[in-house]
């Protein structure tokens, strides 16, 4: 089965086996964020944080017909140094 490539587009779309319908994906989930700043002296910081998004939605053309689940659930983590002089 060939990869399904979605793409927001304006106008009519064209070409294609889904050429005469139009993709609804709407939306639901949540997102949460933690994180930490430590004063390891007066001229050295370090910082971190922890990203989470859970995203899912259900794709179907505009006449009702079910194409799927996409299920995006990115998790980032970051960290950083701070030097004052």
């Amino acid at each position: 089965m060939p990869a399904l490539r979605l793409r927001r587009r304006n106008g009519p779309p064209s070409g294609g086996p889904l050429s005469l319908c139009r993709l609804q994906c709407p939306p639901n989930g949540g997102a949460g964020q933690v994180g930490i700043d430590l004063a390891i002296t007066d001229n050295l910081m370090l910082n971190g944080a922890v990203n989470y998004a859970d995203v899912d939605t259900r794709i179907s053309t505009s006449d009702g017909q079910s194409l799927g689940e996409a299920k995006v659930d990115p998790l980032t983590i970051g960290g950083g140094v701070t030097l004052r002089f």
